[in-house]
């Protein structure tokens, strides 16, 4: 397996399986010397390495919104709720989202 070791790059080994990192180092404030910095690069197998297909994106810009539980309590509302708010409902129980989640989708929807 260290054949397939090039200058810049670790071998690694979990269970049966090799796996080719790509090894940098960086500075970090308080360490004496650069502290290593591996990234995956592929799978080492007989016939050689697979690289990984994964391509790295931009995390910047994303917004994370919850959508599990308010729609489980959208959808699980019971009518016992419903009918004395009649056609209010739907606004009442996006208020109480909103407050409960802060982050839920219905905040930008409604």
């Amino acid at each position: 397996m260290q054949a397939q070791r090039t200058r810049g790059t670790t071998v690694k080994k979990k269970g049966d399986t090799y796996y080719l990192y790509k090894r940098t180092s960086r500075r970090v404030p308080g360490k004496k010397y650069p502290q290593p910095v591996d990234t995956y690069t592929g799978i080492i197998t007989p016939e050689g390495v697979i690289k990984s297909e994964k391509k790295k994106i931009s995390l910047g810009g994303i917004e994370v919104k919850e959508y599990g539980f308010s729609q489980a309590v959208w959808q699980l509302c019971p009518e016992g709720w419903k009918k004395p708010l009649r056609d209010d409902w739907e606004e009442v129980l996006s208020v109480i989202l909103r407050k409960w989640s802060p982050e839920t989708y219905l905040s930008k929807e409604r």
